[in-house]
């Protein structure tokens, strides 16, 4: 599981008016530092109410909302920011730095539904009010130094929304802008690097370029590691680089790093144990890689109970970890207990994100070979269409996923004798898959394969080839 790094702003009190309150706001924020949401956020809810002019409620929404969003509760996070943006622009406060880091998190909480255009658009605004706050220090003759980091964080914040976009060249044109500032303020080994060098080294993972993507994040561990309380962010990008490994099944080194990941999470005092979870992941399909699935089930165990204890239980990271024991069990050949977990998360995708989004295909397509594998074949492929459907909207019509999903659906009209249009949708298929997997991909040749028998049943009773 790929984590990309996204800083989020929680707005911190200075001033000496209404310094009770402020103190209480500071609390509250260092109560979610440590993981103590269920007292964070009731903490919150009270200033909130009790804030006596717009730009406390505002500040008071936008940390709320962070702590929200941490937990899981995207659409909730995203209407608290929305609140609260629109009391910075009652208070006049709308090309502010406040108004730039709510802006931010907003788009944080977009992306993680999936609603990728709408987090740019975020992130762009958010990107132009610190052009425009930059430019009136300049003109003002202000000190510029904290407007340019901050400019610098927004540069790597509309990059990392562009890869997201599959823009790469504009987005490596961001990031390289961003690195510039930094180095330029702070020099070649600051440690402000680390979150572009490793939104850098995931673009060069999407794009295939492992090699890049390793030096990457090794630049990013070399200019972290000197900094002795970081240990959570250390963590991160050794998360990201033991996914690297683990596409070059480079697993000893896979399991180095990612081993040593978790150690430090495990001894950083100030961090959620959701921190925990995609390291866990890491680890779980390690042992899977290498045959050992029963040494897999105790990462995800532990994963989907902290997921569950921290988010809750019907929260989108316990979704998360639910389909992901699923698949382990339909490893494992436990498909009842593969079903009940992936109908599990299948609700909590429908209710929290909609049924037209990635996670819920992506849990629609693991619970169809469930199905499959127990011969319920109608079942099955009335959750195939939806799958497919979803994909098509989502991706078009000649994406990967959308491949992939016409592989289940022929697969399974061969298994009722369909065999003309299992031959048809398979050879749609293989047509759609071959230009974006490598030669010798599993599903590549499991598909050809399959196509090839039916190939040869179909001549021997005559049909033309």
């Amino acid at each position: 599981m790929f984590l990309a790094s996204f800083l989020f702003t929680a707005i911190l009190s200075t001033s000496l008016i209404a310094q009770t309150w402020d103190d209480e706001m500071n609390h509250a924020y260092s109560l979610a530092r440590k993981g103590e949401s269920r007292e964070a956020e009731q903490q919150y809810q009270k200033l909130i109410e009790a804030a006596q002019d717009h730009g406390r409620e505002a500040k008071g929404l936008n940390n709320y909302a962070a702590l929200v969003h941490t937990l899981g509760r995207f659409k909730e996070a995203s209407v608290l920011y929305q609140k609260a943006i629109v009391l910075w622009e009652q208070g006049q406060l709308q090309n502010s730095e406040d108004m730039a880091s709510t802006l931010n998190n907003l788009a944080e909480s977009y992306r993680k539904q999936q609603q990728i255009e709408l987090a740019a658009q975020q992130s762009r605004k958010a990107l132009k009010v610190r052009e425009a706050l930059l430019a009136d220090a300049r003109a003002t003759q202000q000190p510029t130094y904290n407007f340019e980091m901050k400019l610098a964080s927004s540069l790597n914040n509309v990059g990392n929304a562009e890869r997201e976009l599959h823009h790469h060249d504009l987005a490596r044109t961001y990031f390289l802008r961003s690195i510039a500032i930094k180095e330029k303020l702070k020099g070649k080994d600051s440690s402000d690097l680390w979150t572009v060098l490793n939104n850098l080294g995931a673009m060069s993972q999407d794009e295939g370029d492992f090699t890049t993507a390793e030096n990457n994040y090794r630049r990013a561990l070399k200019v972290l590691e000197p900094v002795a309380d970081d240990g959570k962010n250390i963590a991160l990008v050794l998360n990201n680089l033991g996914t690297v490994y683990l596409k070059q099944k480079r697993l000893e080194q896979a399991r180095d790093v990612l081993e040593r990941a978790l150690q430090l999470l495990e001894a950083t005092s100030i961090h959620s144990q959701l921190d925990l979870v995609p390291t866990l992941n890491n680890l779980s399909e390690l042992e899977s890689t290498e045959g050992h699935l029963a040494k897999a089930e105790p990462h995800l165990r532990r994963a989907l109970a902290i997921a569950e204890k921290i988010a809750g239980k019907a929260s989108v990271h316990a979704a998360a970890q639910l389909d992901n024991l699923g698949v382990l069990f339909l490893l494992e050949q436990k498909l009842t207990g593969a079903e009940e977990l992936m109908r599990r998360a299948l609700l909590i995708w429908t209710r929290e994100i909609g049924s037209d989004d990635v996670r819920s295909a992506t849990t629609m397509h693991h619970l169809v070979q469930v199905l499959g594998l127990q011969k319920r074949y109608t079942e099955a492929e009335v959750l195939l269409n939806e799958e497919l459907k979803i994909w098509e909207k989502l991706e078009g019509q000649f994406s990967k996923n959308r491949g992939l999903a016409l592989v289940e659906l022929g697969t399974l009209k061969y298994a009722k004798r369909e065999t003309k249009e299992a031959r048809r949708i398979l050879a749609q298929a293989i047509a759609i898959l071959e230009p974006k997997l490598e030669v010798g991909d599993p599903e590549l040749t499991r598909t050809r394969a399959i196509y090839a028998k039916i190939l040869g049943k179909a001549n021997a009773k005559g049909f033309v080839r």
